[in-house]
């Protein structure tokens, strides 16, 4: 039993020892949001309400005879 007792309080003071600091918690959470989903489509969202819409900077195309993409320029790329 004493055994067991030594391991239980080695692996307390190993993690105590190799536990990260409250900054280097914050640097890591803060890493994780900004490479988040839920951030990008906060940006996206913010885009939107200041009428930074995506498809105000889409161009329109077509297939042409060669197989490749080529845009039109007689339809309206952008709208405003």
């Amino acid at each position: 039993m004493i055994g067991i007792m030594e391991r239980i309080n080695a692996a307390i003071r190993m993690g105590a020892v190799s536990a990260m600091s409250e900054r280097e918690f914050f640097q890591k959470e803060i890493a994780l949001w900004k490479n988040s989903d839920v951030r990008n489509n906060q940006l996206i969202g913010e885009k939107y309400y200041r009428g930074k819409h995506d498809i105000l900077e889409r161009v329109r195309t077509v297939i042409g005879q060669d197989g490749k993409l080529h845009e039109v320029h007689n339809l309206y790329n952008k709208f405003s």
